[in-house]
């Protein structure tokens, strides 16, 4: 379960573990998808994200890549993985895949009202 003060609550079922995973993302007004990444091994793992409008095309400077040491993980807003993006109005999908290895993933959407906090779908992609 997360809370945050003045804002609400949600909770997340145990996530399966993948090697890639997909995932809504938005940033629009004060809505922001967050993405949690937890690397499952025991080494680091260098992590492709791409970013991807309602079309499935990749978005202007849509790739990141980061690394995450053994059994770390890395919590941030979609718009904060693509800093050069400049995605200030954004709906679409963000694709999250180790180079080796597995990961688990959530993804959370805030709002700007009490109680706009919930969860989101992650799939496997295959």
């Amino acid at each position: 379960r997360f809370r945050i003060e003045g804002v609400g609550i949600t909770g997340v079922g145990s996530s399966q573990t993948a090697k890639s995973v997909i995932l809504p993302a938005r940033r629009k007004g004060a809505l922001r998808t967050g993405v949690a990444i937890r690397n499952m091994e025991q080494t680091t793992v260098t992590v492709d994200l791409t970013l991807r409008d309602t079309n499935g095309q990749q978005v202007n400077n849509g790739i990141t890549q980061i690394e995450i040491p053994a059994q770390g993980r890395v919590s941030k807003f979609v718009d904060e993985y693509f800093l050069e993006t400049g995605i200030a109005d954004f709906e679409g999908t963000v694709t999250v895949e180790a180079q080796s290895g597995l990961l688990a993933v959530i993804a959370l959407e805030l709002g700007n009202q009490p109680g706009e906090f919930t969860t989101l779908p992650v799939g496997t992609v295959q």
